[in-house]
Order: C-alpha cells, then structure tokens, then sequence
C-alpha cells in the first residue's frame, strides 16, 4: 500500500509540473509572437491553459509601451479567455466558441512630437494592408482561400476607461483626461476581427 501512496504522489507531482511547465511555455510563446509583431512587451499575470477543457486563460496582463514612451503601461487587460473547437485547430477553418476581452483601462499616450503609442501599436496592421495592395491583381484564383479562416460564435468586449496622457514642450507633466466608457458589447459569429475596431469606434463615440 505505501508502495502504491508514493507511486500517485509521483503521478501527482509529475502532472502538476507538466502542466506548470507548458503555461510557461505557452506564456513565453505569446510574449515573443507580441513583441516580435508589434515592438510591445507583455507583463502577463495567470496562464491557464485546460488540457481536458479547450479553454485559454490569462488574467491581469499588460501591455508595456516601447522604451522611446515615456510611459510603461498601453492597456491593462483583466481577463483574455478563449473558448475553442479543439479538432477545428488542425484545419482550415478555425472554430472559436468564445472571447471575452476584458480591458478595465487602456491609455493613450501622446508625445511632444504628436506621435502616439496606438499608433504605433497600429502600424504592423498598416504593414500588413500596404503589402496586400502591392499584390498583382492578376493573382490566379487557385491561391484564392488557401490560407485560413476564423469563426468566432461569441466575441465579448468590455472597456472601461480611456485615458488620455498629452505631453507637450516646456511642461514637466502631461496634461491627463480621462473617459468613462463603460462599454461592453457582443458580437455573434464573427469572421474577421476588424469587427473589433467598429466596437471600439462606437464605444469612443457614445
């Protein structure tokens, strides 16, 4: 019997250290793919991975502005959580059940030279489009939907406030406004994720 107590403590602590092992990983990969596609770090709190439930988890995480802001903090992100279509991963067509985007604060920093963190968030996006326009019209048909799709059943997206940090020549400390948004808003089967920028659009607006 003590034989067969140690054997599930091994199992136990083993399990335990795989799991810990791979949120790790899994964290490492995330900050590297971030930093790599837009020159912003990630300060990233709890990652859950599930292994026997398709959910992904991380809590309390910030996104740090580059070294030429004067400030640390872009957007503080409360909750990230991914439901998905587990065998839909290994296809074409990428099932996701669920996202729910939770980002209590989000701060726009504008330099002396008008030059903003956003903006600079924005530009690999710009990228991405100004390579598309340079693609031959020409293009054959065949290479049309070869590459992936996404569909997500429920995309949930709460802000709550906007702050605005402007610093201009010859004073010592940005002038700060800051704005309650309140928002939280969701949308159904959604396919491209430029949906998300309609949602921060109306939240700004109202």
């Amino acid at each position: 019997m003590k034989i067969l107590k140690w054997l599930l403590i091994i199992i136990v602590v083993f399990g335990a250290g795989v799991l810990i092992a791979r949120n790790m990983i899994i964290k490492s990969a995330v900050r590297t793919a971030i930093q790599n596609a837009t020159g912003f770090d990630l300060e990233m709190g709890s990652v859950h991975a599930g292994i026997f439930s398709p959910v992904f988890e991380v809590k309390d995480t910030k996104l740090i502005n580059p070294e030429d802001f004067p400030e640390r903090t872009a957007v503080e992100i409360k909750t990230l959580r991914v439901v998905y279509d587990l065998p839909s991963i290994f296809t074409k067509n990428v099932h996701l059940k669920e996202i729910t985007i939770d980002i209590p604060k989000a701060i726009l920093i504008v330099r002396e030279d008008g030059k903003t963190n956003l903006e600079r968030l924005g530009r690999f996006v710009s990228q991405d489009e100004a390579a598309g326009d340079g693609e031959s019209e020409e293009k054959p048909r065949e290479d049309e939907g070869s590459g992936r799709r996404l569909r997500v059943d429920e995309l949930t997206l709460r802000l709550g406030t906007l702050e605005i940090r402007q610093y201009e020549e010859g004073q010592s400390a940005p002038s700060v406004n800051a704005y309650d948004l309140n928002f939280d808003r969701t949308a159904h089967n959604v396919e491209s994720f430029d949906i998300v920028n309609g949602m921060i659009t109306a939240a700004v607006i109202e």
